[in-house]
């Protein structure tokens, strides 16, 4: 199993980034596919029409934590999502733990390809 971590640099509020990933109508928009999100502990969620689900382990103001797992996976793996008003901006860390071995490359790939840039393009073209 192995794990990632990587630092974002976003222009956008606190309130709008956490409304970004709990909000499923958002979600469906930044990521192009179908979404099912909740702000709820213990919710069941699923990202790109299925190809991700997981259960919400932690959901406050600054941080998101939820168990992923892959169609292909045999369990679960843990990402982290904490961000904080900076200097420069809204600083976002990202921590994704027990990721398989053999999907680690795509996965490290997808999280600024699928996840993290669209989102950012999407929060910072859309910051209302």
């Amino acid at each position: 199993m192995k794990r990632f971590e990587k630092q974002y640099l976003v222009n956008v509020s606190e309130k709008r980034f956490y409304e970004a990933l709990t909000n499923p109508a958002m979600v469906s928009q930044w990521s192009g596919a179908p979404a099912q999100m909740s702000e709820e502990v213990g919710a069941a969620f699923s990202l790109w029409g299925g190809s991700i689900e997981g259960l919400n382990s932690k959901v406050t103001s600054n941080t998101l934590e939820q168990q992923w797992k892959g169609k292909r996976w045999g369990g679960y793996s843990n990402v982290l999502l904490e961000w904080k008003a900076g200097a420069e901006g809204l600083e976002v860390s990202l921590t994704h733990t027990d990721i398989p071995d053999d999907t680690f490359q795509n996965i490290k790939r997808g999280w600024d390809e699928h996840y993290m840039n669209p989102l950012i393009t999407w929060l910072e073209s859309n910051n209302l």
